[in-house]
């Protein structure tokens, strides 16, 4: 039973490799020729410098107008050591 799965296993594996060999040495021979290549017109660029004014507006915005928290805080802070852990 062991021999004759054997050899049907060698019978498989000996016939891809010759379809595989058949399709490796029959896709060389044929020419592929390469397309040509094309060159794309170059686009101008331009650039919206806008934005520099909206940052530099930003800049000189005041943090002191954002009201402080008052409230408890919900929970304590985990990654806080304590003194007594220390």
């Amino acid at each position: 039973m062991k021999n004759k799965r054997q050899k049907y296993l060698l019978l498989v594996f000996i016939i891809l490799l010759i379809v595989t060999a058949f399709i490796l040495f029959t896709g060389r021979e044929k020419d592929l020729v390469a397309p040509e290549r094309v060159q794309l017109p170059i686009r101008e660029v331009e650039i919206d410098f806008n934005f520099l004014q909206l940052l530099q507006q930003l800049r000189f915005t005041s943090f002191s107008e954002i009201p402080e928290f008052v409230e408890e805080a919900g929970r304590e802070d985990p990654f806080l050591r304590n003194e007594e852990d220390i």
